[in-house]
Order: C-alpha cells, then sequence, then structure tokens
C-alpha cells in the first residue's frame, strides 16, 4: 500500500511539477471589519508553495492588530476607529505577490466602569476576611422587612449584565442582571438593634470588558412583631 501512495506522489510530481515549486500568484480573503476593543482575527491565504512567509510593504494596520509572518494571521484587539489599507506580501523561495487590502473598524465598544451613585455615603467597614476597617460605598440604609428596590448603573456600551462576584445581600434580596437590586430584607431581630451593613462586590460586563466595584447596604433591625 506504502508503495503504491509513493507512485502516486510521483507521477502528481513529475506530471505536475509547478504544483511543487509554484510562487505565490494571488492572495485570497475577504476581510471583515472590526470593533474598537474587541478581539479580531483573519487568516490571509495565497496560492504556490509552502511555506510561505507574510509581510506588509505600504500603509500599516489598525493600532492594535499585528500580522504573524509565518501563519498569515491578523489578530489583536483594534484601539482606534478608521480605514485603513496596507499592502501585504506573501514571499516564498519561488517569488512573491503582492496585494492592496483595507480592515474597516467602523464602531467602538466602551468597557464598563461603575458609577457611584450621588446618594451613596461613605461608611467604615470592618472586614472579617483582612481583619481591618475598610472605608465603602454605602448605597442605602433600609429598614429590615421592607420591599427595596435600587439601581446600579455604569458608562459603557450596552448592553450590560451585573453580577455578584463577592460578599452578598441581606436574605431575601437578589441582584437582577440589568442592575436592579430588588426583595426584602429579612435579617432577623438583633437585640442590639442598629444598622447592620451587608459589603458584597458586584461586575458590570459587555463585550469589551468588566469593572468591579465593592458596595454596602445597611439594613436598619426593628423588633420582629
Amino acid at each position: 500500500m506504502k508503495k503504491f501512495m509513493f507512485s502516486i506522489l510521483l507521477v502528481v510530481l513529475f506530471s505536475f511539477p509547478a504544483l511543487a515549486m509554484m510562487a505565490p500568484d494571488s492572495i485570497i480573503v475577504s476581510l471583515q471589519d472590526g470593533t474598537v476593543n474587541i478581539p479580531y482575527s483573519q487568516t490571509l491565504n495565497s496560492t504556490g508553495a509552502s511555506p510561505i512567509s507574510w509581510s506588509i510593504t505600504n500603509g500599516s494596520l489598525p493600532p492594535g492588530l499585528n500580522l504573524n509572518p509565518n501563519t498569515g494571521v491578523i489578530s489583536g484587539i483594534p484601539s482606534k476607529m478608521g480605514n485603513y489599507v496596507f499592502t501585504v506580501r506573501a514571499s516564498n523561495s519561488k517569488g512573491n505577490t503582492t496585494r492592496v487590502l483595507s480592515i474597516n473598524i467602523p464602531n467602538e465598544v466602551i468597557p464598563p466602569t461603575i458609577v457611584v451613585p450621588p446618594s451613596a455615603k461613605k461608611v467604615l467597614y470592618y472586614d472579617l476576611l483582612t481583619r481591618k476597617n475598610i472605608t465603602i460605598d454605602q448605597l442605602a440604609t433600609i429598614n429590615n422587612k421592607a420591599p427595596c428596590t435600587l439601581g446600579l448603573s455604569a458608562t459603557g456600551t450596552g448592553p450590560i449584565t451585573w453580577s455578584i462576584v463577592g460578599g452578598s445581600l441581606p436574605g431575601g434580596m437578589g441582584l437582577m442582571c440589568n442592575g436592579t437590586i430588588f426583595g426584602t430584607a429579612n435579617i432577623g431581630y438583633d437585640q442590639s438593634g442598629g444598622t447592620t451593613t451587608f459589603m458584597f462586590t458586584v461586575k458590570a460586563t459587555n463585550a469589551a470588558g468588566s469593572d468591579t466595584k465593592a458596595f454596602g447596604l445597611g439594613i436598619y433591625q426593628t423588633p420582629d412583631r
């Protein structure tokens, strides 16, 4: 069987010698548009014998993108909008060919930045894990067993989804993916009275990245009836 396959290979090489030693003849590609802050990857292809090396001889790729000279892959994360025109060359031991290409970056996705509400107050919180006092932004102080709705916000390109990645809200409360804190706190009654602060860390995420922020929520305890 191996001898048979070897014979076929010899026939192909001797019948079509150009296939085994052809210089690059054409660059075959249709480059897609990109978006600022979103990973980009496209592969250039060419006819001709391997290995083929790739280079840019004129113009430039969008900032943040690079051309792999061995694989022909254009990849990276675009950092600036615009239409970028460049000349790419495919080369092997027998010759080379060039082609003018362009990549358009028409849109931008801005990573989220969580906004501290103007109504939030700085409070001192004792962190049991680090055993240190830290200052956090307390969103509000609400009554125990009273329905509550609070909204979180962030700058950046939507859609933005929210999650809790550290700490916890009081029992009976939750965070919706749109950044709404809702529910009725139910933490029982502490005879010492006063306000109990719950610290939690939220994460806002979109296609370009994410941001995290620690907040506090004070629960004023009222006696069980």
